[in-house]
């Protein structure tokens, strides 16, 4: 036998830990006492890019280096999505927005646009914002897009970052 009560041991397989609360003979009882970290499963995912991107058109443009798809099938229920994105332009005043644009010609805007404006290029701010989402096993896209406001401006991604994860 070689256990007691409060005795461990390490499943090498499915690698849960348990622990002896009862030591008879042929007839032990062991409670698994592994704690599983990961509280959202599979529904976590975290994209970032440093892949630049600038504009000068007072369009809105998508910043297709930090693109989330997500397959159809994959997620179900409802999400947090937290967008940052570097920033920099050259004294003139810029906007910024998230979207989901799952159907390109009419993206949703997600959340508030966000008007900025730096001292000049060497000003790199952090832009960003945090969306509930509801997915039904369908396919999405999610991306930031972003515009120069008025004349001769011009707006630059420095790079940016987009995290997804379950909340029920």
């Amino acid at each position: 036998q070689g256990y007691s009560v409060g005795s461990t041991w390490v499943n090498t397989v499915s690698k849960n830990e348990f622990v002896c609360v009862n030591a008879i003979a042929g007839a032990a009882v062991w409670k698994v006492t592994t704690i599983t970290l990961s509280v959202f499963g599979n529904d976590y995912n975290v994209i970032e890019t440093t892949t630049a991107a600038t504009t000068s058109t007072s369009v809105f443009q998508n910043y297709t280096a930090l693109t989330l798809n997500i397959a159809a099938g994959t997620l179900n229920g409802n999400y947090r999505i937290q967008w940052t994105c570097m920033v920099t332009n050259n004294s003139k005043q810029g906007e910024f927005r998230f979207v989901d644009n799952t159907v390109p010609d009419s993206p949703v805007v997600l959340g508030p646009s966000i008007l900025y404006q730096a001292n000049g290029n060497s000003d790199v701010i952090p832009l960003g914002g945090v969306v509930n989402v509801s997915i039904a096993g369908v396919s999405k896209q999610y991306l930031i897009q972003f515009r120069a406001v008025g004349a001769s401006g011009t707006e630059t991604l420095k790079g940016g970052r987009i995290e997804i994860f379950r909340i029920s």
